[in-house]
């Protein structure tokens, strides 16, 4: 009697075992992906909200912010955040004004403040 398998097992096998493979493929990319955008989304979220806060503290005027063009924000000389998404800040009597950008597109925070 002979023990093994046939042709057609073999193929079969590798046939179903190359499909699991490219749904397992296809999941750890789109996973990895996901997961970089969140990443990405929660790092710009600490940004603004860094710069939110420290303004609340610091009470700068709008002489004293500075926006560059690659998203380093400086407010007193000192800088807060570097790379951000953040276009421009504003602050008008008690509102601050925080323009950025969210996959190309503008979004606005707005604050009160409440300085005494």
């Amino acid at each position: 009697m002979k023990r093994g398998f046939t042709l057609v097992e073999v193929v079969v096998a590798l046939a179903i075992s190359s499909i699991l493979l490219a749904l397992v493929g296809t999941s750890f990319y789109f996973i990895t992906k996901l997961s970089t955008n969140v990443i990405d989304n929660s790092s710009n979220n600490y940004k603004l909200f860094s710069v939110r806060d420290y303004i609340i503290s610091a009470k700068p005027s709008n002489e004293d912010i500075e926006v560059s063009n690659d998203g380093d924000v400086i407010i007193k000389g000192n800088t807060i955040v570097y790379d951000s998404q953040i276009k421009d800040i504003n602050i008008v009597d008690n509102k601050c004004t925080i323009t950025y950008l969210v996959d190309n597109s503008e979004y606005v925070l707005s604050f009160i403040l409440s300085w005494e």
